[in-house]
Formats: structure tokens, C-alpha cells, sequence
């Protein structure tokens, strides 16, 4: 009889850790876009920035200037937009005001700010 309780020991161990590498696996690749998937969100980000550019050049047109770095895109919400959205890597899109042109961009998938991955 304790041989067959090793079998079983052995054979539960074996059941687990398929299980657990399965899982690791999926999880793994549903964390890491591909390639493909990758080089939608960017292009998602550049018309998301060209519409914001659009907005941002109307709001000079009315108020002389663009808004402040402090406000930033909050200062089109409601006339030209209805809200901001985030980034395809859901984070906030980035302002910085500069008298001739703000500085818009998407701090990209790594979602930190001035890296090469950045969406301009």
C-alpha cells in the first residue's frame, strides 16, 4: 500500500504543476502584447493626439493662447471635448504648455514619461 500512496503522491505533484505552468503561461502572454497589438495602441495613441492637437489649436483660436500646463486638457472639457480619455496603455494622456506649441505625448507602454517608447 505505500507504494501506491507514492504513485499517487507523485502523480498529484505532476497534475499541480501542470496547472500551475498553464496558468503561468497564460498569464504571461495575455500581459505581453505582441507586436501587432502593440503597434495598434500606438497608432490608437497618434490619432488620439492629432484629434487633441485639433482641440487644443480651436481653443488658441478663441482664447488667444492654449492653456496652462496646470490645466491641460481639462481646460477643453465640455466645450471641445466631453472627457479625456486615457492613453491605450491607460494612463493619462501628457501636457506641457509652450507658447508656440504644448508639448502633447502618451508616456507609451512602459508609462513612464521621456523613455523611447513615448507617442508623440
Amino acid at each position: 500500500m505505500p507504494d501506491f500512496l507514492k504513485i499517487i503522491q507523485v502523480v498529484v505533484i505532476i497534475v499541480s504543476f501542470y496547472f500551475i505552468g498553464t496558468t503561468a503561461y497564460r498569464l504571461i502572454t495575455e500581459a505581453i502584447p505582441s507586436k501587432q497589438a502593440v503597434a495598434e495602441m500606438t497608432e490608437k495613441a497618434k490619432q488620439d493626439l492629432t484629434f487633441f492637437k485639433t482641440m487644443l489649436d480651436r481653443y488658441k483660436k478663441d482664447h488667444g493662447d492654449f492653456p496652462k500646463t496646470e490645466v491641460g486638457f481639462k481646460a477643453l472639457v465640455p466645450k471641445y471635448l466631453r472627457y479625456v480619455e486615457l492613453d491605450p496603455w491607460g494612463s493619462m494622456y501628457q501636457y506641457e504648455y509652450h507658447v508656440e506649441n504644448p508639448i502633447i505625448y502618451s508616456a507609451g507602454r512602459d508609462l513612464i514619461p521621456y523613455t523611447e517608447d513615448d507617442v508623440y
